[in-house]
């Protein structure tokens, strides 16, 4: 697909842009670098944390400074929010690379935890009889736990991706059969 969209550049742009255009999708590719989408995920979990217990811990120490700061809590809310569902966005996006669903569904359990541990707190206390603290803590960590699962399936991927040397070939050969991948020779 990638090869009809420089033939179909080459086409419009004349053969000596589409020679140019050839070597730098070769030279993408041969890297092995990783999409620019691939860090999403972490950081939009990390900041969505950050938001929520950093903003805590900040009015804490400024608090025992003797400094008083008042935080509008809607707009704190739709941080911590925001930035889960661009966490879980995130996620969705390596999905689409690796093809594996389980990151997820686990990042989307996550980012629903948070979302009802935000907005839903007085309805999880007084109905449910839960913490609002301890949904919000396992929505945190199931959020994490998608994004770290999707970057290992990512990171995965791209070392079976990588070529072999010729050194190493039978050895990596006897790795991917034990795992049952085949190297389709």
């Amino acid at each position: 697909m990638n090869n009809r969209i420089v033939q179909k550049s080459a086409d419009v742009f004349g053969s000596k842009e589409s020679s140019l255009m050839k070597r730098q999708f070769v030279t993408l590719e041969k890297s092995g670098q990783e999409p620019r989408s691939s860090w999403i995920a972490g950081v939009g979990a990390l900041l969505s944390i950050l938001a929520c217990y950093g903003t805590i811990a900040a009015v804490a120490t400024l608090s025992l400074l003797g400094i008083t700061i008042s935080v509008n809590v809607h707009v704190w809310a739709a941080a911590i929010v925001g930035f889960a569902v661009i966490a879980f966005l995130g996620v969705v996006l390596g999905t689409r690379t690796h093809g594996r669903i389980g990151p997820a569904i686990i990042a989307a359990l996550g980012t629903l935890l948070v979302i009802v541990a935000t907005y839903g707190s007085n309805w999880l206390e007084e109905e449910i009889r839960l913490s609002a603290r301890m949904v919000e803590a396992l929505g945190f960590g199931a959020l994490v736990s998608g994004a770290i699962w999707d970057w290992q399936v990512k990171k995965l991927k791209r070392r079976l991706k990588r070529p072999v040397s010729s050194n190493s070939s039978q050895e990596n050969t006897a790795t991917n059969n034990q795992f049952g991948i085949s190297s389709g020779e």
